[in-house]
């Protein structure tokens, strides 16, 4: 949903790190140059699986029957005679109320389950993620067309060293050896003028979930 796709924009945008560099003669720091880049994708994925864990079940309400009183009664408030002046103050006020009511709208969109809009701490925050369902743990395991979901069997869960645990459903998984071609490695330079490389062929190994 919409509400996600902004939640994991705004994760890029929380995890985003300064990095500086100095400049200077002698290796002086006479000037200090800073930015902000984006982090790295694990750190992003830690960042997003605890934002999973604490994702907040909510269901759609329905904001244009909660403001409809007050859009009826900022309705009844325009009428009467005023100037050119006033007039304008209160298009300006007007156009102002109603690009916060949209906004309000908005988030009014969705609500905690089993709350109302006009209770504190109903509305989901902007940074939360939010679900309609509930679904069991095992529902990512097993394939699923309708959602288009491959499943984890076959699927590699780590290359080298590293835990499978948290992708293998069944906690299970087998280790494949194969042979890895570099076609360019050992590479030295030839006078004049050439580079040459030679084709290494490496043993690794691979986890894949049973």
């Amino acid at each position: 949903m919409l509400h996600n796709f902004n939640a994991g924009r705004r994760a890029v945008v929380r995890t985003m790190e300064v990095k500086c560099v100095c400049h200077g003669t002698s290796g002086s720091c006479t000037h200090n140059i800073c930015w902000r880049e984006v982090a790295s994708f694990q750190k992003i994925g830690e960042f997003l699986k605890y934002q999973y864990k604490e994702a907040v079940k909510v269901e759609q309400a329905s904001p244009v029957k909660i403001y409809l009183d007050q859009d009826l009664q900022s309705r009844k408030s325009r009428r009467g005679g005023r100037s050119s002046q006033q007039l304008r103050q209160q298009r300006h006020k007007r156009r102002r109320g109603q690009r916060q009511r949209r906004r309000r709208r908005r988030r009014l969109n969705l609500v905690k389950a089993g709350r109302s809009p006009q209770q504190p701490g109903s509305l989901p925050r902007r940074r939360d993620l939010v679900y309609y369902e509930s679904v069991s743990e095992d529902f990512f395991c097993e394939p699923n067309h309708v959602w288009s979901l491959p499943g984890v069997h076959q699927r590699v869960c780590s290359i080298n060293n590293g835990s499978c645990s948290s992708i293998c459903c069944s906690g299970t998984y087998r280790i494949e050896h194969y042979k890895h071609v570099d076609k360019k490695c050992n590479c030295r330079f030839v006078w004049c003028c050439d580079v040459k490389c030679e084709t290494c062929i490496t043993d690794k190994q691979r986890k894949i979930c049973d």
